[in-house]
This record gives structure tokens, sequence and C-alpha cells, in this order.
């Protein structure tokens, strides 16, 4: 019964509630709708109607009006037939199909470089001396990116934005992949083992309170950047960026995030790709998403 219930919800047009859906299938949430959006009643075709000839001929004098037939009953006179009006044309409008906002979405992955070679590997791999590893992250919509690094020594350090990538900006487009440290370079483990750390912010719109303890881009004269200013200045913050900073903002906001991780063992059902090693962070509610990167190396 629920299944039919279910069945005829989406033949009316429903969709099913996004909490259903996989982290990944809400990152990607808007371009399926896009790509097949629900069918439209196809327009009526017109009915085909010659056009008249025209034929020039002479104006015929107009007949006398026929009298009136009086009814021998009737106490007054009946009346002509009023002349036949044409029906007014009928209009089709088809209804618009309305695309709601995806939920804002991360995606990120490990991509392990060997003779100039990358290939993603499971976000649980541990590496080893000499291993050289990028990240690559990709956002669903357009927003601002903060990737700041905790190394074996347990100091954070500002990673993201950087004046060698993306042109020393943090606004991200959507679905472009960002490479960590930079395209040229990557993280090279050295002979002692420990645990490197990247910590995510990712936001629809600038987060000041991070602004406030790390490398902001700032643009001169005005503070509130909007989307489509021109390309800002990298300003060094002098406040440190400290562990209790980074809890405080990820327990703000981590309370609704959907985190799926997708590997060759443990698929997503609509991926296409059986080799996909990636991880899917996705915030329901659109509010700023957090994501912790760890890299083991022994």
């Amino acid at each position: 019964m629920k299944i039919a219930i279910c069945t005829l919800l989406l033949a009316a047009g429903w969709q099913l509630p996004a909490q259903e859906l996989t982290a990944r299938q809400l990152f990607y949430q808007k371009d399926d709708a896009a790509a097949n959006p629900p069918a439209q009643p196809a327009k009526p075709a017109p009915s085909a109607k010659p056009a008249p000839k025209k034929v020039a001929r002479k104006a015929a004098p107009k007949p006398a009006p026929a009298p009136a037939v009086q009814d021998a009953n009737a106490s007054t006179p009946a009346l002509a037939p009023a002349p036949a009006q044409a029906a007014p044309p009928v209009t089709v409008t088809n209804a618009a199909y309305v695309q709601t906002e995806s939920p804002l979405g991360l995606r990120y992955a490990l991509v392990q470089v060997v003779n100039g070679a990358e290939r993603e590997v499971s976000p649980q791999s541990t590496f080893h001396s000499g291993d050289m590893v990028r990240v690559k992250i990709e956002g669903n919509r357009n927003g601002y990116l903060y990737v700041i690094a905790r190394g074996s020594s347990g100091n954070w350090k500002p990673l993201f934005p950087a004046p060698d990538i993306n042109g020393g900006e943090n606004r991200v487009a959507p679905h472009q992949r960002y490479t960590l440290p930079s395209s040229s370079q990557a993280f090279t483990f050295d002979e002692q083992p420990g645990q490197e750390q990247l910590f995510l912010i990712y936001s629809a719109e600038p987060v000041r309170d991070i602004d406030s303890m790390f490398p902001t881009l700032v643009q001169p004269g005005n503070a509130e950047k909007p989307p489509s200013a021109p390309p800002a200045v990298l300003t060094a913050s002098a406040a440190p960026i400290t562990d209790s900073f980074v809890s405080r903002m990820r327990q703000t906001y981590s309370r609704d995030l959907i985190v799926q991780t997708v590997t060759p063992s443990a698929p997503d059902t609509q991926s296409s790709d059986p080799m996909e090693n990636a991880v899917y962070v996705v915030e329901k509610s659109g509010r700023p998403l957090v994501a912790d990167i760890r890299l083991e190396h022994r």
C-alpha cells in the first residue's frame, strides 16, 4: 500500500523528502533535475486553414431588405435572428517548471600521485614515507571555501585561500575542482609517523567569524564584497588559529550534516564511476558546513 501511494505521488509530480536521498544524490540534485525536467504537456497542433484567395470583383448593389414576417397570433412582429459570431480563440499555456535551490554540498577526494599520474584512493588510506598526495575539493554551488591545516606539530596554518591557487580568491565556482596544496605541489610524507589534518569550511556567504582569524580576502574600501566584485587583495591576519577556534566552528556547523563515503566496495546506486573514492558532505538547510580530512602516515 505504501509503495502504491509513493507511486501515485511521484506520478503527480511530488518529490520524496530530501532526507531520503543520499549525500551524493543531494550533491547532484539540481543537476539531475535540470537534465531531466518533468514532461510538459505538448502544445496542440494549430488547425491548418488555407489562406483565402484574393479575387478582384466589383461591389454588387445591396439587395432591398426582406419584409419582416409577422406571426398571426403574436401581438408584436418577430425579430430577425442575430448573426452568428465566431468563438474566441483558445490560448494554451504550458505549466512552467520551477526548480528549487539545491542543498549546500561538498565533495572531496584524496588523490595519490605516482610517477606523475593521479588516482583517487580510499579516504581511509594510510600513507607511508615518500608518498605524495593531493586533495581535490568541489562544491555544488557558488560559495566561499576556507581550509586550514594542522601538522604533526599541532599548529594550525592557513592553506586556502592562497596566492597561488584560484588567483588568491576563496570564492569558488560550482562543480569546479580545486587542488590542494596546488596543482604543481603535493603533500609528501616524511619518515616521522603521525597525522595531518585539514579542516574545511564551505559557505554560500562569507563567514565573518572566520575572516577575523583567517587570512581574508578583503575588497579595498568594501568589506562586504559582492559576488561579482573584481579580484580582491589577500591580507594576512595577526590572530593565531587555535584548537579552541576550530572546535567551536566544528560544533557550530556540524549538527545537520549528511556525510557519505563512496568507495568501490560501498558505491552509490546512482554513481556511474565504479572506481570512485570520495566523501560527500551536505548541509540540508543551506547553512555553512564543515569537514575534517585526516591523512594518516606511518
